[in-house]
């Protein structure tokens, strides 16, 4: 026995052994990204229990934030030797961002409790300015149990009493709750998706670490400063310096971040409080974004971390002015109008010779708006931008479309535009400046004569270019200056517009002066409208990324419809960023010349390496595609370039052209211009970096248009209405408006205009060939399916539309994604879906224009679908276009001839709509369309809507039909078999009494049914359990029907359950599985007794007998009661377990004294609830809160920092407390009534 035991133990340590040795070997492989990385070196360390999460979520997370260039520290990645202790408390010690797994037995170990309480501990001692992110997983665990720790939970640590003192215990519960506090994410194994929230996670750290610590520079950066911030502390030092309470500092110039983030890295021990507020052109553009700038500014400099949210009073200042202070202004614009409240602020409140340090890439607003104390300009690129002034008389009325024109003209071509009244330039004018064009823009009341001595006394270093632009008046300049261009324009008068080519030549002007830096700018459009508007947020939000340190290639997309101006939003981002780079480089029409012949992408690569490498690429020849990859991504390593690719339209093309850019120096920028949104998704562009080029908006698009067609801002007064017709019908796109004025341009009688309108639609084929550029690259069954939206499905159910589809061309999702990722359709939403998370089917639309083009392709080449009287006329009239007939949508009094009637078969009509006139028309010798079906045989019928008082003619019926809908119809019956019907939706037959056959067996794969308005409908038989496919049933107001058969609850796949006004109905089946369930005026309805766990919403209206709700789980998020007298709340339904819910709405509940609710809620409405006294809960994401006549109510629940309305009325009890006042951004509808 002894022996045997000896030889068990050896084997089992044998076996120990090699586990060890392999663990220690995947240590060392697992080290190899970082092989020389300690515990210092680390940005995140992730605290966690090892057996719980190591080996599958942190093991993933780690090696996704490694992927990205970010340092974390695991247990397992300490240097062999060390001690592990010490090690630990170092790593959390250095790290910037603590990612906690709050497992299920995560607080059995005291290592990990350990752990946590010193992360919350280095949390509270952080100073201001580098307060470290923790970040709580609550992996299988509710946030509630850490916070409370209740005894049957797994956080009790009155259990440890055997491992721990008291002391510890308090100092790990204190821990606990506070990090409970702190928003994370909230991980259930069961439902969650891994890699989705752990990639979640990564980009939350490297936000935080890009805004936090933007960059970390490499010496020669500061050597390169060197002198410059010698010259700063020399400033600082001096004795004028030090007599000022604040000392401004402007920096312009490329690379302007850096130098002031290695000034205050110089700077920070010479001040008791350090703030920087990075991208404030892009923070203050948001409409309360100044508010968040100062608030950041207060509690940077003043507010510890362990207090309160600040309150705005005296004592914040008083603190403020006892400490000297170091704030930088990182990146200002060109309106400083719009954070003037917080340059008061550092201007009033700060003391003690603080510093606060401007940067900018405008100069003049460093120098003339700030006027700092010290100005630096540092050399780059942006000194060859220059910058254009553009002055003009405010008092006269100059026209805002022409002031606006300049400004985008010039904008587009990538020019700092001042715009100055003639006051203001005049003093600006007396500032030498290297290089500065001046357009004058004179007018009624200018001086030009004050003007001329202004320039001619100014002094300059070099030669300005003065261009003149008379507006309204004659110009008195003659040539006095071979540097000046004169421009007239009047238009008051028919020969007052200015021409083309004179204004083409005002604009080369420009160029030739600015020429340096702008040789590989882009041109223009004629008439750039609506750009500034257009893409402020996406410049914004590229400046934004290029000024931070990235580890990856920036990629952004811009995705339109044809025509909608992508391209042209391209050119003028392109035109302002490009020389901020090192190379740069622009192609265009990716698609056509891709497609031109078999070398078009390898042709496109070479020109794309020529322009970004021209000397480099010297002799260098691609051969194919795959050389070109190989090529391109080891030439172009490292280089900075600005790079647009426009018009990509395959995922070969994405391939070949934007993957080899990823070996580009990280904060290089990508722009890929698609009409796909699918093509911007395969080039692994972030969500957040997609933007939806939208139409031009009413005003723009008159712009746009008279501009073409007038070269004026407006229209002549006898043409305002006629063209105000045409601009709408265009409805924003710019590509119409322009096609449209270029045709209509010269065309000052009215009467040729009139006459125009009609003939547009002739010349429409012009516009559609261009728009229809997206449709021609679709396939066959695509372009089929978007011609039959065209026709007869905008404004549909898309569910509905897609079993349609997928009958006539076997594909229905896959074909409406493809649709809607070339713009040719959109699918709107419910807001409220959208903002619960509730998925339901959208609505299909189309733009008009689309619409009207696929239109015309029917009518001028495939005459096969009709879709109202005329195209119905225009198409039956002629009985041998019968036999290719596809669509038909048409009323019962439509007429045709009598030999028509007697046709026998359709064989390819795949829809049928037919609608009771409502008004009877005489026949005269034609006869009613009515008759051509009465015979017929429409075999191959897909879709079906019958709103006729007639009986379903029984050739109609067709075996293939997916979709059908009866309404207003004498049928007594349904039809049937019909073995592929999807969708039936039956409204106000009254004399329909059942189904032909047992809807089970004759309607297999029935998805959606809605029974409306059928009194004699006496039920659903049992063959409904055999429905496997049935997702949504509506019934309402359909008195007979006593009970649903009891085969319901077996139904897999049942989501929605709708019940109105239906008859005597005491109980209901439910399949478990339920999503949605509406029951309203239920009145005989008395209890549900069912569990729901997967119920997402549940609105129970008018049920004055229910007294039981069903049993519910943790998926409800919207939840709605009313007017359910016997109903008790709080016995049958505990609202505070609901973790999920975001919206409550509670409406003249009498039985109810207390609400528990949970912190999930977003919106909550209690109304006429008479007897509530009291809401228990802590709702710190709450949105919107209306209490209405709840007269009992005495306080509100505690809120948060998230409430934007609040709504009170007739709560006479209610006192609101200072809090409640100091809702500053919630919109208040003052209590009526209740106490203040």
């Amino acid at each position: 026995m002894d022996v045997q035991f000896v030889c068990v133990f050896l084997l089992f340590a044998f076996l120990y052994l090699l586990l060890w040795e392999k663990r220690k070997r995947l240590r060392h492989t697992n080290r190899k990204t970082y092989s020389s990385m300690t515990s210092a070196d680390c940005e995140v360390f992730l605290c966690h229990r090892g057996p719980d999460v190591k080996l599958n979520s942190v093991n993933v997370l780690h090696n996704l934030l490694c992927s990205n260039g970010i340092k974390s520290f695991v247990d397992y990645e300490m240097i062999e030797g060390s001690e592990v202790d010490p090690a630990i408390m170092e790593a959390i010690k250095m790290s910037k961002v603590h990612i906690v797994f709050l497992t299920p037995n995560f607080a059995s170990s005291k290592w990990c409790l350990n752990e946590l309480l010193e992360i919350m501990n280095r949390r509270r001692a952080a100073g201001t300015s580098s307060v470290p992110l923790v970040l709580p997983v609550f992996y299988d665990v509710e946030p509630s149990d850490v916070r409370h720790q209740p005894k049957n939970s797994a956080y009790n640590l009155a259990k440890k009493t055997k491992r721990s003192t008291p002391q510890e215990r308090t100092l790990w519960s204190k821990a606990l709750k506070e990090i409970s506090l702190v928003k994370g994410f909230e991980y259930d194994t069961k439902v969650t998706r891994q890699w989705e929230k752990l990639q979640e996670i990564v980009t939350t750290v490297e936000n935080f670490l890009n805004e936090t610590f933007p960059r970390v520079y490499e010496p020669e950066w500061r050597s390169y400063f060197a002198g410059q911030i010698d010259d700063v502390v020399k400033a600082l030092e001096s004795s004028g310096s030090k007599s000022k309470d604040v000392f401004c500092l402007g920096v312009y110039g490329a690379n302007k971040s850096i130098f002031a983030d290695l000034l205050v890295d110089d700077l920070r021990l010479h001040f008791e409080a350090r703030c920087i507020l990075y991208n404030v052109v892009d923070t203050a553009s948001h409409s309360d974004g100044v508010s968040v700038l100062i608030r950041k500014l207060y509690s940077d400099l003043v507010q510890k971390i362990h207090e309160q949210p600040l309150r705005k009073n005296a004592r914040l200042d008083d603190l403020l002015q006892n400490k000297r202070c170091l704030v930088v202004i990182d990146d200002i614009g060109s309106d400083i109008a719009q954070i003037k409240a917080l340059l008061e602020i550092l201007q009033k409140k700060l003391k003690k010779n603080s510093l606060v340090v401007f940067t900018s890439r405008f100069q003049h607003v460093l120098r003339e708006t700030v006027k700092v104390d010290k100005f630096i300009s540092l050399s780059g690129g942006e000194e060859s931008k220059g910058t254009l002034i553009l002055s003009y008389n405010k008092r006269d009325d100059v026209h805002p479309a022409f002031i606006s024109h300049f400004q985008e003209t010039f904008y587009m071509l990538g020019f700092d535009v001042c715009l100055l009244s003639e006051e203001e330039f005049v003093s600006h004018i007396r500032t030498p400046a290297k290089t500065q064009m001046i357009i004058c823009i004179i007018s009624k009341s200018s001086n030009v004569g004050y003007l001329e001595r202004a320039l001619v006394n100014a002094s300059t270093d070099g030669e300005r270019k003065v261009l003149y632009v008379y507006y309204r008046r004659q110009s008195t300049i003659g040539s006095t200056s071979s540097t000046s261009v004169c421009l007239n324009v009047n238009f008051e008068e028919s020969t007052g517009q200015p021409h083309k080519m004179e204004y083409k030549h005002l604009v080369e002007e420009v160029m030739e002066m600015f020429k340096e830096g702008n040789e590989k700018s882009m041109d223009v459009t004629d008439f750039p409208v609506g750009l500034l508007q257009r893409h402020k947020k996406i410049d914004s939000r590229i400046v934004s990324h290029m000024t931070r340190r990235h580890r990856s290639v920036q990629c952004f997309g811009l995705w339109g419809m044809g025509g909608v101006g992508k391209t042209t939003t391209a050119k003028s981002i392109y035109n302002r960023m490009h020389k901020e780079f090192e190379s740069s480089a622009f192609i265009l029409n990716t698609r056509a010349n891709a497609a031109s012949n078999d070398s078009g992408l390898s042709n496109l690569q070479q020109k794309l390496l020529e322009n970004v490498m021209p000397k480099d690429s010297k002799g260098v020849k691609i051969n194919d595609v795959d050389h070109g990859k190989r090529l391109l991504s080891a030439k172009l390593k490292g280089v900075s370039a600005f790079i647009v690719l426009d018009d990509l339209d395959t995922m070969s093309q994405i391939d070949a052209l934007c993957y080899p850019l990823s070996s580009l120096e990280p904060n290089s920028i990508v722009i890929i211009t698609s009409r796909d949104r699918k093509i911007l998704t395969y080039a692994s562009i972030p969500e957040e970096n997609i933007f939806r080029i939208e139409g031009l908006s009413e005003e723009n698009s008159e712009w746009l248009f008279c501009w073409h067609a007038f070269m004026n801002p407006v229209p002549p007064a006898h043409l305002k209405e006629v063209a105000k017709k045409v601009i709408k019908a265009c409805q924003g796109l710019p590509l119409s408006l322009t096609v449209l004025g270029c045709h209509l341009y010269g065309a000052n009688d009215i009467n040729k205009w009139k006459e125009s309108l009609h003939l547009i639609k002739q010349d429409e084929e012009k516009i559609f060939n261009i728009l229809g550029v997206s449709l021609n690259s679709l396939k066959l069954s695509e372009k089929e399916a978007f011609l039959d939206i065209c026709c007869f499905f905008i404004g549909m159910n898309e569910d509905l539309v897609c079993a349609f589809s997928e009958g006539c061309y076997e594909m229905g999702i896959t074909i409406l994604t493809a649709l809607k990722s070339k713009c040719l359709i959109t699918i709107t939403k419910d807001a409220d879906e959208l903002l619960f998370g509730i998925r339901e089917a959208g609505t299909i639309q189309v733009h008009d224009q689309l619409r009207d083009m696929g239109r015309h392709i029917i009518q001028k080449e495939e005459k096969n679908r009709a879709w109202d009287e005329k195209t119905s006329n225009d198409i039956l009239k002629d009985a041998r276009t019968l036999s290719g007939l596809r669509g038909l949508s048409a009323r019962t009094d439509m007429q045709i001839r009598g030999e028509i009637a007697t046709y026998n078969a359709l064989s390819q009509l795949r829809f049928l709509a037919l609608e009771e006139a409502q008004e009877k028309r005489e026949m005269n010798e034609r006869m009613p369309i009515y008759d051509l079906f009465a015979n017929v045989r429409c075999d191959e019928l897909r879709w079906l809507k019958w709103k006729v008082r007639e009986e379903l003619p029984r050739g109609l019926c067709s075996t293939e039909l997916r979709v059908l809908h009866l309404s207003h119809s004498d049928i007594r019956e349904v039809p049937g078999p019909l073995p592929n019907l999807q969708m039936l939706e039956i409204q106000e037959c009254f004399n329909l009494e059942g189904f032909s056959m047992a809807i089970g067996t004759s309607m297999p794969l029935l998805r959606r049914v809605c029974l409306s308005s059928c009194p004699r409908l006496k039920g659903l038989d049992s063959s409904i359990g055999r429905l496997t496919d049935l997702s949504w049933l509506t019934i309402e107001h359909c008195d007979s029907i006593l009970h649903l058969p009891e085969e319901m609850k077996n139904l897999p796949y049942l989501r929605d359950l709708i019940l109105r006004s239906p008859g005597y109905m005491k109980t209901l089946s439910l399949p478990r599985n339920l999503r949605a369930l509406e029951l309203w005026r239920c009145e005989s309805l008395e209890s549900m007794d069912v569990s729901l766990p997967n119920l997402e919403k549940l609105d129970v209206s008018e049920c004055p007998k229910l007294e039981k709700l069903p049993v519910l789980g943790s998926s409800l998020v919207q939840l709605k009661i009313g007017n359910c007298d016997r109903l008790v709340l709080d016995e049958c339904l505990e609202l505070k377990d609901l973790p999920s819910l975001r919206q409550l709405t509670l409406h003249f509940l009498r039985q109810i004294n207390t609400l528990s609710l949970p912190p999930s809620l977003l919106t909550l409405t209690l109304e006429e609830c008479r007897s509530l006294e009291s809401v228990e809960a802590s709702l710190p994401n709450l949105e919107v809160l209306r209490l209405l006549e709840c007269p009992k109510l005495k306080k509100l629940p505690a809120l948060g920092g998230s409430l934007q309305r609040l709504k009170i009325r007739k709560c006479v009890g209610l006192v609101l407390d200072d809090e409640c006042l100091e809702l500053k951004d919630a919109r208040v509808a003052l209590p009526e009534e209740s106490q203040v």
